[in-house]
């Protein structure tokens, strides 16, 4: 039948655009009504549901970059201060208790990067 046509093209393409027009048809078919005024409303959805697609994309790429900053200045400080002055800096290398510092901050900052990217990667 027409309905299972529609239902086992849509599973092979794996569209969601497209299984949303078949289930139209399939709902049109049996209630009936007019087609035209059906179809007007899903591509007016489909419309609606890419832009708000954009809009998520764009939003977290902005979240994205700043993630980026945020990660970044740390390690730029670090190096502008050392490159500046390198004795302040100079026991980050040397003193034990400084040494262990500087891990455990890096090991904070990796934990709060890995946080940040869970929280901007999402399927849409």
């Amino acid at each position: 039948s027409m309905e299972e046509a529609l239902q086992e093209t849509g599973d092979k393409l794996g569209i969601p655009e497209f299984n949303f027009f078949c289930i139209t048809l399939a709902i049109q078919r049996e209630t009936g009504g007019n087609l035209a005024e059906t179809l007007s409303n899903l591509s007016e959805v489909l419309r609606k549901r890419s832009q708000m697609k954009l809009k998520i994309r764009a939003m977290s790429s902005e979240s994205k970059a700043s993630a980026y900053i945020v990660g970044a200045l740390p390690f730029i400080v670090f190096t502008m201060i050392w490159w500046i002055n390198p004795s302040y800096i100079g026991g980050f290398f040397t003193d034990e208790r400084l040494i262990v510092t500087g891990l455990g901050g890096l090991v904070w900052m990796s934990i709060g990067a890995f946080i940040m990217a869970k929280m901007v990667s999402f399927e849409i």
